[in-house]
């Protein structure tokens, strides 16, 4: 039997466990506890709580990378009805965790990039990124870069997304999704 990798509980545990809190709320010893680690495996792996913050941020936009690519990429359509189907596809995470928990790079933006610049910075890399993959996206299809800039396009997109999942959150529905959808994927912008 193969034995498990304790860096990797350690992270993974601690993702889960800021997103149903924050990483002020979860401290070491609850994601030891929960990794069924010892305290200084903890320390072992990661010099800081810091530290372990980035890891847990990579860890996220490795699944979320790759979750984009597996929707995306299994999606039919132009590249609003794309799009389109990942947004629905978070949605529908958010919808079944009862409008809780939110996006990692959201969560974090608020709660500690005037705290911590190297937690901000990795947060931004990851937004970046996603950025980037939507915006090929869109550069990919002749229709959108004709009526809109396809960079500006993704980042407005994920800026709206982020707004709508905090009003999400406050309001406990899906109203706000509602209307991202209703306004993002307008004709104007993406025909869909």
């Amino acid at each position: 039997m193969e034995k498990p990798n304790v860096k990797e509980t350690l992270v993974t545990e601690g993702l889960r466990l800021m997103l149903a809190a924050s990483y002020e709320a979860v401290g070491i010893q609850d994601v030891v506890k929960a990794a069924g680690v010892p305290k200084g495996s903890f320390y072992y792996y990661f010099s800081s709580k810091e530290a372990f913050g980035e890891a847990v941020i990579d860890e996220y936009t490795r699944h979320a990378s790759e979750d984009y690519e597996r929707v995306v990429g299994s999606a039919e359509g132009d590249s609003g009805a794309k799009a389109r189907a990942y947004f629905e596809h978070l949605a529908a995470g958010y919808r079944k965790n009862n409008f809780s928990k939110g996006c990692l790079y959201g969560n974090l933006a608020l709660e500690m990039a005037d705290r911590s610049e190297r937690l901000r910075a990795r947060v931004n890399e990851g937004l970046i990124g996603w950025e980037r993959s939507l915006g090929q996206l869109f550069r990919s299809d002749a229709s959108v870069a004709a009526r809109t800039n396809p960079d500006d396009l993704a980042k407005h997109l994920i800026q709206s997304w982020e707004g709508a999942l905090i009003r999400m959150r406050a309001e406990r529905s899906d109203r706000p999704l509602e209307l991202f959808f209703r306004f993002s994927f307008a004709p104007q912008f993406l025909s869909t």
